[in-house]
C-alpha cells in the first residue's frame, strides 16, 4: 500500500498547541503515513513552524475557512493522493504512544 494514513490538523492562531500536537504525532508515523497541516489564515506569528519533513505538508489558506473548511482542504489533498485512511485531529490533541498504530 503506497499511502496508508493521512492525519489532518487545522490551525488557526494557536501555534503552541499545534506544535505540541505535531510533536506527539510525528514519532508515530509509519513510512506510508503523512500529516497534512492546514493553516486557516492565521496571523504570521501564530502559524506553526513546520520543519522540512517528507511526511508533512502545510497548506496555507489565505482566510479562515472555519474548522470544516480547513479540514475539507486537507481531505481533498489526501484524496487526490489516494490515502487509504484519514484521521482528523483537533490541534489541541496530543496522542499517546500506539495511537496511530
Amino acid at each position: 500500500m503506497k499511502n496508508r494514513l493521512a492525519i489532518i490538523i487545522v490551525n488557526w492562531n494557536q501555534r503552541t498547541l499545534t506544535e505540541a500536537c505535531l510533536s506527539s504525532v510525528m514519532p508515530q508515523l509509519a513510512k506510508e503515513d503523512h500529516i497534512v497541516l492546514v493553516d486557516n489564515g492565521s496571523k504570521a506569528a501564530e502559524r506553526p513552524e513546520a520543519k522540512a519533513d517528507l511526511q508533512l505538508t502545510m497548506i496555507q489558506s489565505e482566510e479562515n475557512l472555519g474548522f470544516t473548511g480547513g479540514n475539507n482542504l486537507g481531505i481533498q489533498w489526501a484524496m487526490d493522493r489516494q490515502f487509504a485512511y484519514l484521521l482528523l485531529l483537533n490541534n489541541d490533541t496530543e496522542i499517546e504512544a500506539g495511537c496511530v498504530e
